[in-house]
């Protein structure tokens, strides 16, 4: 087995006028900036008879669009597109219309099509870093995210996002899992740790006017750190209603925090 890396910056330029979503689905809340950058995370492997690019983006989703097309011409025979759903991201999808998406701006220069001509440079830059690995699984757990639909016992339903900040709440079903793969040369060096977690990247909430890879960028950052020269890729999980404990505010602390504390 062989696998190649590649970190590609996805942050729009400019930062500043970029329709944001996740908290609304119009082109009514335009950024004032980034925070932090947003980043396509490539992680190649080649098993000698295959080829398979997973594309770890700091994005809400994404459509396929050009990019399978895109990367076969590139030699490469499958693709996962792998979103960590933040809300703090740049409009790319449409949330009304299932497989909807947004091309509308920058009017010359789609940034949907930037994007994809950047992860095809990303996945071109990952062909040629391959080199021969090991692979290892491992799996932890850890207590960052609640259910925000309360089960009351007249059976009914209250959302109770930004209000179980104290953990007073029951929470319902949630998912603790931390799934982990380890990427190594053969000299045992980690070259890619991938991060499998459900929950939903809405610390920064409504009123932040900022770009951000939200919590799932400060894992990355943090383990990064933790392991120079490895690449960090976030997989998110079932996240339905999962939130972080501390939620849909507009300080970058706790994003930080409960990044590095999952890291």
């Amino acid at each position: 087995m062989r696998a190649g890396t590649a970190r590609i910056d996805i942050t729009p330029q400019p930062a500043s006028g970029v329709f944001m979503t996740g908290y609304t689905n119009t082109h009514d809340k335009p950024s004032v900036g980034a925070h932090d950058p947003l980043f396509a995370r490539i992680l190649l492997f080649d098993d000698g008879f295959t080829r398979m690019a997973l594309v770890a983006l700091d994005l809400i989703g994404l459509n396929p669009g050009r990019l399978p097309a895109m990367a076969r011409r590139l030699g490469v025979d499958g693709l996962l597109l792998a979103a960590s759903h933040t809300h703090g991201g740049p409009m790319t999808i449409d949330l009304a219309e299932p497989y909807g998406e947004d091309r509308s701006w920058p009017e010359r220069n789609p940034y949907l099509s930037w994007v994809e001509d950047q992860i095809a440079a990303g996945i071109t830059q990952a062909l040629g870093a391959l080199q021969p690995v090991h692979l290892s699984v491992g799996r932890g757990a850890v207590d960052l995210s609640f259910n925000r639909r309360l089960l009351k016992a007249d059976g009914s339903v209250e959302m109770i996002w930004g209000q179980n900040r104290e953990r007073r709440h029951p929470y319902g079903p949630v998912d603790p899992e931390v799934g982990v793969v380890r990427v190594d040369d053969l000299g045992g060096n980690p070259v890619a740790l991938l991060c499998n977690y459900a929950c939903h990247p809405v610390v920064l909430g409504a009123g932040n006017p900022l770009l951000t890879a939200d919590f799932p960028g400060y894992t990355c950052a943090h383990l990064e750190r933790q392991f120079p020269g490895t690449l960090a890729l976030f997989l998110q999980g079932a996240c339905g209603d999962l939130d972080p404990y501390v939620d849909v505010q507009n300080e970058f602390g706790p994003a930080r925090e409960q990044g590095e504390v999952l890291g």
